[in-house]
């Protein structure tokens, strides 16, 4: 079963990478979001990189230190997750993890399979700018290596009260829009709690908005194309997921702007919005990997993103 299956319907096991020092608490922002609208399990993990030579794990020196660290960590966590806004009953029982190791982006993996972790919240780096999601160097790693769905929390968002309204569903190139794994989960997301589903491609050239009334346009022969192309393939989508979620309410467009941020940018974005990615295959592993393309549109997304791995490759017979 691939990753992307095991974001619904059942308790979503949330875990949060976040540290009490930073300045920021997005990530437990939008856990707290996604506990008003999904039943939710949370944990937060807390990595320390040890750059020294590690200290024998059963001497008496580390396992104090340990200990000590562990424990401030449980209380700040249980603080802002008060503060957060999450009901004690959704926090795990271990619901802060704190691990030390010489690779944190590796650390966070492991409490990820440790947790059998639905999704992994990450917050943008202090210096990112306000409404937009700028990965620091532990988020960058896990955009090219998570095994499990990632959530990215943009700076100081602004979220809607009550959760989850709208699901979007986005693909970054037409010639991939089709049914996958991705889809599949944010259709399943958006039946169980009762949103929409908005269907997207987007293109960063501005294609779509050149104009049609002068045949003698450069190019015209193109732009209708790929316009005719896009919807058409949209179209093949909706008709997919009609067939299998008779009750979701479908939507679908075109998003197309100078750059990712005017694609981005030529839609309207609301306060309930959820933005759901799937990964193109990269190799033999079911992993996320957003390639350059998608990490460019990434840094100019304004609402809560999920990006999902990539299917598993099918063997060799």
């Amino acid at each position: 079963m691939a990753r992307s299956e095991s974001l619904v319907p059942r308790t979503l096991r949330v875990l949060v990478a976040w540290r009490p020092e930073s300045t920021g608490a997005e990530p437990l922002t939008l856990a707290a979001w996604l506990a008003r609208t999904l039943p939710v399990e949370l944990r937060v993990v807390t990595t320390h990189q040890r750059p020294w030579p590690a200290l024998p794990k059963r001497s008496a020196k580390y396992q104090r230190w340990l200990g000590k660290q562990s424990l401030a960590c449980e209380r700040a966590v249980a603080h802002a997750l008060d503060e957060a806004g999450v009901p004690r009953r959704q926090w795990n029982e271990n619901y802060s993890v704190f691990l030390d190791g010489p690779t944190e982006d590796e650390l966070i993996t492991r409490a990820a399979e440790d947790f059998d972790t639905s999704v992994v919240i990450v917050g943008s780096r202090a210096a990112g700018p306000a409404g937009r999601f700028r990965p620091g160097s532990i988020a960058e790693a896990l955009l090219y290596s998570s095994p499990r769905p990632l959530a990215l929390a943009p700076k100081k968002v602004t979220l809607a009260k009550r959760g989850i309204k709208r699901v979007n569903f986005g693909y970054l190139d037409a010639a991939h829009a089709g049914s996958n794994p991705a889809l599949d989960a944010a259709a399943m997301l958006a039946s169980e709690v009762g949103a929409k589903l908005r269907l997207l491609v987007f293109s960063p050239s501005g294609i779509a908005d050149a104009p049609l009334e002068d045949a003698s346009e450069p190019g015209l022969e193109h732009t209708t194309e790929w316009r005719e192309h896009a919807l058409a393939q949209l179209d093949r989508v909706r008709d997919q997921l009609a067939e299998r979620y008779p009750d979701l309410e479908l939507t679908s467009s075109v998003a197309t702007g100078r750059g990712w941020s005017g694609a981005i940018g030529a839609l309207k974005w609301k306060k309930g919005d959820i933005l759901c990615l799937g990964s193109q295959p990269a190799g033999p592993l079911e992993r996320v990997f957003a390639g350059s393309s998608m990490r460019t549109f990434l840094g100019h997304i304004s609402v809560p993103t999920v990006l999902f791995p990539a299917a598993e490759p099918p063997r060799a017979s």
